[in-house]
């Protein structure tokens, strides 16, 4: 049996960011930014490793555009990574 959850603020932003992920991806795959599958693939595992990276940031910046973003290059750039990663 399904179990209901009422979502917090934390799950609210989560899927923000991932619904705006989803929106760039369909938004670069109808503009022609990929030719192949394999380029697709590419992004997604630089996109992948980026995220790690900040996953080991102690701050965020957030994109002021979209709300629950975070701005991975600049969060990379401006704040010192820990040393282990979390995952």
């Amino acid at each position: 049996m399904p179990r209901l959850n009422m979502p917090d603020e934390w799950d609210r932003a989560e899927l923000t960011g991932r619904m705006y992920e989803a929106i760039d991806l369909e938004t670069a795959i109808r503009d022609g930014r990929f030719a192949s599958l394999g380029e697709l693939a590419d992004c997604l595992t630089d996109q992948s490793e980026l995220m790690n990276q900040a996953l080991r940031c102690r701050t965020w910046i957030m994109h002021a555009d979209k709300p629950g973003c975070p701005d991975l290059h600049r969060t990379i750039a401006r704040t010192r990574p820990r040393a282990r990663s979390p995952i």
